[in-house]
């Protein structure tokens, strides 16, 4: 399900002055927002508070299962989602947005790779089950801990097994799905592989289960929309499309027109000292190289001196 808006513009001149407008009032309010958290950060926070969430997970879920495969995961499950949500109890409407997109995020991950065929052998649930197990082992020193484990009448043991296990099984769904998708991207950044794997579960997720998602957002009163989850720090960049590969496209600033096919990209990007590349999939068919563009994003890694790997939230592009 995709929120990027893609407009195209004839006149330059309203390019810059909305690009403008949104880069001095992104300045006026830098010093009075909150600091945003990384987004991998608090993913990962979101993502291991959920897993203390699963502690709380009806008993009856499992009963008699000591070792989950991939099959017997309910998807969107009401029920997990509610004592999660009790034992999470997310004290604002943006923690509580965050909570429920990655909970179905995961979900999404899961029913994807199930769709697709991938198989999640037992050697490898058991590989990973090894590792969680040893990190987890860790909160047997937390008093808190072992008093909720006395209070569910659960051996360390019983609780990773039921618990802990659904969350790895759909972790183990994700990085199976990045091992397809890097088959057939074999150059892709990171970031993109984890996007694009992100938006092909969500697109197959919320197809295939549009009525369940809509019935538990109204239930449970919550956004989909990902501005709506995170604090994310706006950038800007306007500027020409110099090239199109595999799943990503390069946007260089400044006057490199007249450079496009007779610089690699590599030069291109050390020449004029600025250069980003952002997914394809949801402009694949819009874009052109020598486009000139305007970009808004919010995420970006660095990529060598002066070139960085980003999202995209919205483009414009100036024909």
């Amino acid at each position: 399900m995709s929120k990027l808006n893609v407009t195209v513009i004839r006149d330059l001149s309203e390019s810059k002055k909305r690009v403008m407008a949104n880069v001095v009032q992104h300045i006026e309010q830098r010093d009075n927002i909150k600091r945003a958290w990384r987004w991998q950060y608090s993913l990962i926070t979101i993502i291991f508070t959920a897993c203390i969430g699963l502690f709380f997970y009806s008993q009856l879920q499992f009963d008699n299962k000591l070792h989950l495969s991939s099959n017997e995961l309910p998807i969107l499950d009401e029920e997990e989602i509610s004592l999660n949500l009790n034992v999470y109890n997310p004290q604002s409407e943006q923690s509580r947005n965050a909570f429920f997109q990655t909970t179905i995020e995961m979900d999404a991950y899961h029913a994807y790779a199930l769709s697709k065929g991938i198989e999640i052998n037992e050697e490898l649930i058991d590989k990973n089950r090894r590792i969680s197990k040893r990190d987890f082992e860790n909160q047997l020193e937390d008093e808190h801990f072992n008093n909720s484990l006395a209070s569910l009448e659960l051996t360390f043991d019983e609780y990773f097994e039921k618990y802990i296990e659904p969350l790895n099984i759909k972790g183990i769904a994700q990085n199976e799905l990045l091992k397809d998708y890097q088959k057939r991207y074999e150059n892709s950044f990171p970031l993109h592989a984890y996007l694009g794997v992100k938006k092909e579960a969500m697109d197959y997720l919320t197809a295939k289960f549009v009525d369940k998602i809509d019935y538990l957002k109204k239930k449970f009163q919550f956004s989909m929309n990902p501005k709506d989850a995170y604090v994310s720090d706006t950038k800007y960049k306007t500027g020409y499309v110099v090239a199109i590969e595999e799943d990503r496209f390069l946007v260089v600033s400044g006057e490199v027109k007249d450079l496009i096919g007779h610089l690699t990209n590599e030069e291109m990007i050390n020449q004029k000292e600025n250069g980003i590349w952002y997914p394809l999939h949801e402009v694949k068919d819009k874009l052109a190289v020598g486009n000139m563009v305007s970009v808004t994003y919010s995420m970006q890694e660095r990529l060598g001196k002066y070139g960085f790997v980003a999202n995209l939230d919205e483009i414009e592009i100036v024909k």
